[in-house]
């Protein structure tokens, strides 16, 4: 009796776990079938830890970014960890540019990115040092560590308003879960570097890493779970001291002016060593869904599906401080968002503008506009020689009449 009821067991036992088995399987290839906005797993590209910068992208990988209306195929590094760019290596210039997750551009092809277009633009070797989460400490970090010894001509810091600041500061930057980096804080008036950042562990080569990546099933549960979570109001929001629009309110919190003199600090470092280096610095002013919109207030109250703003909100405020930092440390500066406002008004642009239904960075629009600007300014100032890139040419001549239908209707594209 009792070895039949183990044969049983064994049996039933074996059947469940077939069936179990037949399901999954199933539940896999119907969710391969279905939007990827229930399965995206958009951060596909492989970090290393860094001892002195945090995290950095590995070196010599070919890897994919996939949301529900970009699935960008390839992004490939250097032997570094940059985005590939075209090769100059003969050129008498070399351009080094930092930034954030905007010059990391994973939304875009190699070819579309605008370090690809200012290098062919300008026939100089760029580097691109662009890196998802980086702030300006962070940047002038990585200068130090990758650029500086290559002595490049040129160094261009891209700097959104919109975050740059915050990750700047250690409070800030912690408060919004970001662990991985080095920060700053102010100590009796003076900038303090911090070091204690946690480790970043690189998934790439190990099992979990690549269920992840693999298994559409167990990112369409983690979607679902995310989903579910409780949102926020307005001003729940807005009582979060690290959350990003608050750099509109002055005198808000004391950690927030802290963030403002880290960036100064910062920001004056990297031009004291560029000019020690005889590389000549540059800050381009990034525009966003708040910078190039048609009505700020409504995108801001789509973001956070509320129309609540604080008293003390000012729009202006912001940039009327970095331009005071900019006099101070007497850098020079491309304002590039009344340029895409030109741009956006000429052609009568339609949302999502210069990004993404589905992601708010540049879409290839943004980055051509973006490439042939900073070129344009670099003529203007002397530092390189070649041709003035009018931006001229209508979206659809840009994108191409397809993209351009895909972009603008919400639909996938695919580098």
């Amino acid at each position: 009796m009792k070895i039949k009821l183990v044969t049983w067991f064994r049996k039933y036992f074996s059947v469940v776990c077939i069936n179990i088995l037949v399901i999954v399987i199933l539940l896999e290839f119907t969710l391969r079938l279905i939007p990827a906005k229930y399965t995206e797993y958009p951060a596909r590209i492989n970090y290393n830890s860094d001892k002195e910068l945090g995290y950095f992208p590995e070196p010599l990988q070919d890897e994919s970014y996939v949301l529900s209306c970009i699935e960008n195929s390839h992004i490939r590094t250097n032997e570094i960890g940059m985005r590939i760019t075209p090769s100059f290596s003969n050129s008498p210039i070399k351009i080094a540019l930092l930034g954030d997750s905007f010059l990391h551009g994973l939304t875009v092809s190699d070819s579309l990115h605008m370090a690809t277009k200012l290098s062919l633009h300008s026939k100089t070797e760029v580097m691109n040092g662009g890196v998802c989460g980086y702030g300006t400490y962070q940047e002038l970090l990585l200068w130090r560590k990758y650029m500086k010894p290559q002595k490049p001509k040129i160094t261009i810091l891209f700097f959104f308003m919109d975050n740059d600041i915050r990750d700047n500061q250690c409070t800030l930057e912690r408060g919004e879960g970001e662990f991985y980096s080095p920060c700053c804080i102010v100590d009796s008036n003076k900038v303090k570097e911090v070091n204690d950042f946690e480790i970043r562990k690189n998934e790439s080569k190990s099992f979990k890493g690549w269920f992840k990546k693999n298994s559409f099933t167990y990112r369409a549960i983690k979607n679902l779970l995310k989903s579910d979570k409780r949102k926020f109001t307005g001003e729940e929001f807005f009582t979060q001291t690290s959350f990003a629009y608050n750099v509109y309110r002055p005198g808000n919190h004391k950690v927030w002016d802290d963030g403002w003199k880290i960036t100064e600090w910062s920001l004056a470092a990297l031009k004291k060593e560029c000019d020690e280096v005889g590389s000549k610095l540059l800050i381009v002013k990034v525009p966003g869904p708040i910078q190039w919109t048609y009505n700020w207030k409504k995108e801001i109250a789509k973001q956070i599906q509320d129309d609540y703003l604080p008293l003390d909100f000012n729009i202006d405020y912001p940039d009327s401080r970095f331009q005071s930092i900019i006099n101070q440390t007497g850098i020079d500066m491309l304002d590039l968002n009344p340029i895409f406002i030109q741009y956006r008004d000429q052609f009568k642009l339609q949302e999502p503008l210069f990004g993404w239904c589905c992601d708010a960075h540049w879409n290839p629009l943004g980055h051509e506009l973006a490439a042939n600007s900073v070129n344009n300014h670099l003529l203007k100032l002397g530092w390189i020689s070649g041709q003035i890139i009018e931006n001229t040419k209508s979206p659809k001549e840009i994108l191409g009449e397809k993209m351009f239908e895909d972009i603008y209707t919400c639909q996938q594209i695919k580098f």
